[in-house]
This record gives structure tokens, sequence and C-alpha cells, in this order.
């Protein structure tokens, strides 16, 4: 049991918590460009078939599926875990679990952890899994922006059910005619409001805002100071908007451009 304990706690774990349609892939590569860092993507699905908005399926909906089953909790809903007796043996068997499930790294890597969307995890449960973890939430400013990307028209516009979108058709009642813009940002806003919602997280959690609007050279270094490493910085973004925009930079493309990588100079990583 010391050493499942102690796997757990010898890794900073980092979470990136997004509203989605934010950013928030060029932000995991910008911190995984660090080599004292490796986050993994999304940890919902279980698989290419596995719902993608259902908390129950995959690593971390698992996780919590066979905790509910030892900890025998189900006639009292809610978040009666962290109270639970068995809640302190159980985060660490869990909480080790995760770490082994996660892809092996080299020894100097000290940040673990993942992306995640913030409507597909349980947020509570997740920060109060992982002790100390730093989160970094990532949502866009810009709502209509981000209800006009792909995967919002796709969810919630004509595109959903070939007309009306049936999330509308559930909202407004049979053949109403729906502002589905409106519906998605009402869902964007949804989700960011539970994202920066304090609440959410667990008493020992750290958290850094990183809105989309601010993706800038100067922000990115503030995030690294955030998680506690000097000695070390970027010299462009992968996507930078600053001001406002959202454009594509030059960057590295895995070695065949003449550009610089994500992140470019010395990197001496003293880690706080």
């Amino acid at each position: 049991m010391k050493h499942v304990a102690s796997a757990c706690r010898s890794v900073q774990w980092v979470m990136v918590l997004s509203t989605g349609r934010a950013g928030s892939t060029t932000l995991l590569a910008m911190l995984n460009a660090v080599p004292l860092i490796a986050l993994s993507g999304e940890q919902h699905r279980s698989s290419q078939d596995a719902p993608a908005n259902l908390p129950e399926d995959g690593l971390l909906g698992r996780l919590w599926q066979a905790y509910d089953l030892t900890a025998r909790i189900d006639e009292n809903p809610g978040y009666a875990f962290l109270s639970s007796p068995q809640y302190g043996g159980l985060q660490e068997l869990m909480c080790s679990w995760l770490l082994y499930m996660l892809p092996p790294q080299p020894s100097e890597v000290v940040f673990r952890g993942f992306k995640e969307l913030v409507h597909a995890v349980d947020v509570p449960r997740a920060t109060a899994l992982l002790p100390n973890v730093k989160v970094v939430r990532n949502y866009r400013e810009d709502h209509e922006a981000q209800a006009s990307s792909g995967f919002y028209e796709v969810q919630y516009g004509s595109q959903a059910s070939g007309g009306v979108s049936s999330v509308a058709q559930w909202w407004f009642g049979p053949g109403a005619v729906a502002d589905e813009q409106q519906l998605a940002i009402a869902e964007i806003e949804a989700r960011e409001a539970s994202l920066l919602n304090p609440l959410s997280y667990a008493s020992d959690a750290s958290t850094f805002d990183f809105p989309l609007e601010r993706f800038s050279v100067a922000q990115f270094d503030k995030l690294l100071r955030f998680l506690g490493i000097e000695g070390c910085g970027y010299n462009r973004v992968a996507h930078a908007n600053e001001g406002g925009s959202y454009t594509r930079a030059d960057s590295n493309d895995g070695g065949n451009s003449t550009e610089p990588p994500l992140m470019w100079g010395e990197c001496r990583l003293a880690h706080r």
C-alpha cells in the first residue's frame, strides 16, 4: 500500500478543463512541448464507439463505478464519497491505478494528467481524486464565435437532424422554430458557469484561467510560473489569439518545417 500511495503522490497532477472549441488542443500541445510535462488527451472515451458525452463511460467514469460498488453509497447519492470511511484507502488505489493506465513516460517527467471537456467529467470527484491538482480552465469569451464552430453546428444546428435539431425540438417543443445558435450559446454558457464555479473543485485544487482570447507567449509563460516551472519559456504560440483573432501561426510540423517548434531556446526546467 505504501508503494501504491507514493506512486500517486510522486507526480504533480494537472488537468486541462475546457468548454470545447476554445483552443484546448493547442493548449495541450504547448504544455506537452515542455519536457517535464506529459498530459494525455480526453479520458471520457474508452473507445472510438463510446458516447462522447457520458461521464460514466471511459477511464474516469469506470473508476467511479468501481468505487461506488465498493463503498456501497448508492443509497446516499451526491458526493457522500468525500466523507466515506472507505474513501481514504480507495483514493490512493484509484489515483495510482489511473497513473498506471496513462501512457508510460520517462522518469524526468514530473507533471502528469489529461485534458477533459467540463461537461464530460465529474469535476468534483476528479479533482478530489488527484492530490493537489492544478487545473487550467480553458474557455472562449466570444460565445457567438464558439457556437459557430463546426462542433456546435453538428450538435445544435440543422446538420443534427436535417432540419431543426433534435435538441431544439426537445427544448422548444414539437414543431417549434428555434434559434439554434442561441441554444448552442446557452449550452456554452452553462458549461462555462460550471467550469468557473469554485464549488466544482476540491479544496486543495488550484486554478489558472486561460481563455482563448488570451493565447499569447506572455500568458503561456505565466502558466509555466503557475505550474512552478522556472528557467523555461516560449517564444511562439501554435495558434496565437492575442487581440481577439484566431489565426494559425507556423509551428512545428513534425520536423518537416524550417520554422522553430512551439518552444525554442534554452530550457533548464527548474521546478519549484
